[in-house]
């Protein structure tokens, strides 16, 4: 029997959301920070996209190692995408035999590429559900011992 509602969110997200609720969170986990590494065999266009957004995403908190294979995933949907809009631009939508081959296939991708890009925080609406407080000013000893390695 399947559950009703939906999914329970991770720890991490629930204290990015705000905690609306005031109720105790459970299962907090420190997870390691840092950009995941790329993978090789990925074609250049998930690559740029990963090199692209990325840190953006590391930098508000939302991608970490753990992240790397959604963030995979989200990249090579994003390149397949591309891949058939320029096909599907080169060809035009409608032919004479009805709309473009491709165009379901583009659909296909641009819907798992949306259900993805929410996992992430990747749409402005999954954005405006994550509250992300802004980095605090270095104070003056923090600076200097970055600057001299103490």
């Amino acid at each position: 029997m399947s559950r009703r509602g939906s999914p329970p969110a991770p720890a991490h997200l629930r204290m990015l959301l705000g905690n609306p609720g005031k109720r105790p969170i459970r299962g907090t986990v420190s997870v390691p920070a840092g950009m995941p590494e790329r993978p090789e065999a990925m074609s250049a266009a998930a690559a740029a996209a990963w090199d692209r957004l990325g840190p953006a995403l590391v930098e508000a908190g939302i991608l970490t190692p753990l992240d790397h294979g959604i963030f995979v995933i989200y990249t090579e949907l994003w390149a397949t995408s591309r891949a058939l809009a320029d096909a599907i631009a080169r060809d035009g939508v409608v032919r004479k035999a009805g709309p473009h081959p491709l165009l379901k296939s583009y659909l296909d991708v641009a819907s798992a590429l949306r259900l993805v890009s929410a996992e992430l925080g990747a749409t402005p609406a999954a954005r405006c559900r994550i509250k992300v407080d802004p980095p605090q000013p270095k104070s003056k000893v923090e600076s200097f011992r970055e600057k001299h390695g103490g």
